[in-house]
């Protein structure tokens, strides 16, 4: 009993779901902004990645084959370094939740 009241209130959510998108795609229409947030699924929210510490963030930039590494600004989502490679200087943008670089640029000497 309680596994089909369960199937069809899943069948009855998969429904209303396909629904949503359908009314969302004709032109003119603006999807509402709960099927749009997340995976897409109305009433849906993003769970807030953990980012890893500073020491993880230089160490990854080490990896990559930065030296001398100076933090210079964590800001929300990204962290500005400096550093070197091969001798020459570095601006580095981080993310800090990944450790990723996101871009380098030279710096004049």
């Amino acid at each position: 009993m309680i596994r089909s009241v369960f199937v069809a209130a899943a069948f009855a959510f998969v429904i209303m779901a396909a629904g949503n998108s359908a009314s969302a795609t004709r032109t003119g229409d603006v999807p509402a902004p709960a099927t749009t947030a997340g995976s897409g699924v109305p009433g849906s929210f993003r769970v807030a990645q953990r980012c890893i510490s500073t020491d993880a963030i230089i160490r990854k930039v080490m990896r990559r084959g930065f030296y001398n590494i100076h933090k210079v600004r964590p800001k929300t989502h990204t962290m500005k370094m400096r550093g070197y490679k091969r001798g020459m200087r570095y601006r580095i943008k981080v993310d800090r939740c990944s450790g990723n670089i996101i871009w380098t640029e030279p710096m004049p000497e």
